[in-house]
């Protein structure tokens, strides 16, 4: 009800065209991934998500932005003792290390269970985050890629495997990110 009031009210001079959500741990993740749901508040059901996008796409007629971080911000699952092994820093929960072949695979099923759940057909753009991983090149391994190739090499490097997976299994989807690690 709130998301309807908020896109209903009159915005005075300003145009809204899309809407950008990003659901983090309110997801109705499922399978292996349906730990990452809140513990303490109930996730969205599937038949609410698929309500919001309607809303937003047929009703109010914008481009719905599913946000899914795939770098960093990833407390939602490294938090979790089974993907605890995938953080850069054993005690920071906040960020994926980019040489572990199992991380790429971790953030691929959370988009792609977002992309089921909403439908490609109802997806033009999907922000997938990239931003602030302030300690990117700072596990061993990383570390010594880092010296080696360097830090914007070692992000990019993740960044384009995860394009490509990504774009490979939803061609007619756009990418986006934030841009802090790119400067």
């Amino acid at each position: 009800e709130f998301i309807n009031y908020l896109l209903t009210k009159p915005t005075g001079r300003h145009v809204i065209t899309g809407f950008l959500f990003e659901f983090e741990d309110m997801f109705p993740y499922r399978d292996n991934l349906h730990a990452l749901r809140s513990d303490t508040v109930p996730a969205y059901s599937v038949e609410q998500v698929k309500h919001l996008v309607n809303l937003v796409t047929q009703t109010h007629r914008l481009k719905f932005v599913p946000l899914c971080q795939t770098f960093g911000h990833l407390e939602i699952a490294l938090k979790r003792p089974q993907f605890s092994h995938l953080r850069e820093q054993p005690n920071q929960p906040s960020a994926l290390c980019p040489l572990n072949p199992q991380s790429l695979g971790l953030v691929f099923q959370m988009v792609q269970q977002i992309v089921q759940t909403i439908g490609k057909q109802n997806i033009e753009f999907f922000h997938i985050g990239v931003d602030e991983i302030f300690h990117l090149g700072s596990c061993e391994k990383c570390r010594i890629f880092a010296q080696e190739a360097g830090r914007r090499v070692l992000f990019a490097r993740h960044v384009r495997k995860l394009l490509k997976r990504l774009n490979t299994e939803f061609p007619t989807i756009r990418f986006i990110g934030w841009d802090d690690m790119f400067r």
